[in-house]
């Protein structure tokens, strides 16, 4: 069985959303089904990766994410849920509205998520799973899962219940200090900054298409004074051990600020994300701007008579891939082609999603982005709809209706990998790629690996689809002598040598 490291996937979010009472939660160990009544929703609600599924399908390396959900979402879970609760057992509602009432802050939230993790490292018929705090932990020859745990959204820090985003950032950078001291708390490898929601570090990418709330759509553009002061923190080894930055749910000019800060103090890490194949040094493509009442606006955000939105919804243009048959989301929320250098020059590690969207497959809609930041990253001008149209690398996404094509799904994946390899970097780029699945995050996975107990079969085909690119893709960069190294570092050897030169001692305590 080959050995897989899955550098962003949780374990335990859905266990823990079932109910407010530990007693009462399952297992993380457990199946949990759909906790809606739509079967059409059973492979997003399903579960995806708990540690049973994991050890099925090999995952040595489990990068597992705490997450306290954002009080806006839990908001809209409430009421979603309220009057169908009885049919949606999964789901508790009074967990729900704990949440969206602030009872507790988001670090209680997270802290409890942490010690529900902890009393359910061993499974039924004698399975157990441990969690790392250094490399020098990990075991090949242990047969379970290993957990390195990293935390989703730097709102997980908040610990005054009741403020939303006023909080005091001097009381949350002594919180995350006395945390990473602690040695009864997790050891964090990585923090993602943002999230779905707006929070005072950074404004975020958008990624919330299914509701419809303010605080979802970003505002704002780039990393505040807040958020350098919280980056600092993190990186620090004088307060602790240092915690590594994941830009992925980064907005693309926070993702900018974030790089010019860093200043190469510490390995950048994209945790799981899609590639747009775009230049943010070249005109912005787009097909249609409009405000949140569908109003036309031009390329700076005025409306006819010139008053201007605050956020600007943007459709795009698809981005043909290097293979046929394939696509790229340009959405802000996937790296550039300036970003694959900067990240593997840092020697940081790039985790691909399994999410469909992020991918490029199936449409993607609208994208929601503040006005400020678009204005930054069309500062090269815009490009519309007539312009693009004639572009060899645009097209409008063809209606094949085959989204059930495992195959093309697959080599979606393939595809985002070879394109951001050719991006520049003078290195080996191929020592810089892991899976980042997001499994149990709420994802639409690929038809090709659904869950994580499907890994084995995913990592033998992706060798095939790769040799397929390499036969058939016109001028691509694949020696077909390294195919089945390469398939090696993406599924673990990569993550598991990041892991050994950033998870030590000297970045923190043993």
């Amino acid at each position: 069985m080959k050995p897989i490291a899955d550098l962003h996937i949780h374990c335990s979010l859905k266990s823990f959303l079932g109910s407010w009472d530990e007693s009462k939660r399952e297992s993380i160990w457990n199946h949990i089904s759909s906790p809606f009544p739509w079967q059409a929703l059973a492979p997003i609600f399903d579960s995806q990766s708990n540690l049973n599924q994991a050890q099925t399908g090999g995952v040595k390396l489990f990068f597992a994410a705490l997450h306290p959900l954002e009080q806006p979402i839990a908001k809209e879970l409430y009421y979603i849920i309220k009057d169908i609760a009885s049919s949606m057992p999964r789901l508790n509602l009074e967990l729900m509205r704990k949440m969206k009432d602030f009872e507790k802050s988001s670090f209680e939230w997270m802290m409890e998520e942490w010690s529900h993790i902890q009393s359910h490292l061993n499974g039924p018929g004698g399975q157990s799973a441990k969690v790392l705090r250094t490399y020098t932990d990990y075991d090949p020859a242990f047969q379970g899962p290993q957990l390195v745990m990293n935390v989703e959204g730097g709102h997980s820090f908040y610990n005054q219940p009741g403020l939303g985003d006023a909080q005091d950032i001097h009381s949350i950078i002594s919180n995350l200090e006395s945390f990473k001291t602690n040695p009864d708390a997790p050891r964090i490898f990585y923090l993602t900054l943002s999230h779905l929601c707006q929070n005072m570090f950074a404004n975020h990418a958008f990624g919330m298409k299914l509701i419809n709330n303010p605080q979802f759509k970003p505002s704002g553009n780039g990393v505040t004074a807040e958020g350098k002061l919280f980056i600092d923190a993190l990186l620090s080894t004088t307060n602790g051990y240092r915690i590594l930055v994941d830009v992925k749910h980064m907005s693309a000019q926070s993702r900018k600020d974030y790089y010019q800060h860093n200043n190469g103090r510490a390995p950048i890490l994209a945790s799981h994300v899609g590639f747009t194949n775009l230049s943010w040094n070249e005109a912005m493509y787009l097909k249609s701007a409009m405000d949140s009442e569908g109003l036309f606006l031009n390329e700076r955000g005025e409306r006819h008579d010139g008053s201007k939105s605050v956020n600007m919804h943007n459709q795009y243009p698809w981005v043909r891939g290097h293979s046929q048959f394939v696509h790229h989301n340009p959405w802000t929320i996937n790296l550039f082609k300036e970003e694959i250098p900067i990240i593997m020059n840092s020697g940081g590690l790039i985790g691909v999603s399994l999410d469909q969207r992020i991918l490029g497959f199936g449409q993607h809609g609208e994208e929601n982005i503040s006005r400020e930041e678009w204005l930054s990253l069309s500062s090269k001008g815009v490009k519309r709809f007539a312009e693009y149209n004639t572009q060899a690398k645009f097209q409008e996404y063809p209606d094949w209706r085959n989204e059930f094509f495992p195959t093309l799904h697959l080599k979606h994946f393939a595809n985002n990998l070879v394109a951001m390899s050719m991006s520049g970097f003078a290195g080996d780029p191929w020592n810089h790629f892991a899976i980042g699945s997001d499994f149990d995050g709420l994802i639409d996975a690929i038809n090709c690996c659904k869950d994580a107990s499907q890994y084995q079969s995913f990592a033998n085909r992706l060798a095939d689809i790769l040799h397929d690119i390499y036969k058939n893709d016109f001028n691509n960069p694949l020696p077909a002598s390294t195919i089945d190294s390469i398939v090696d570092r993406v599924c673990f050897t990569n993550a598991e040598r990041f892991l050994s030169e950033n998870f030590t001692p000297e970045f923190g305590f043993d």
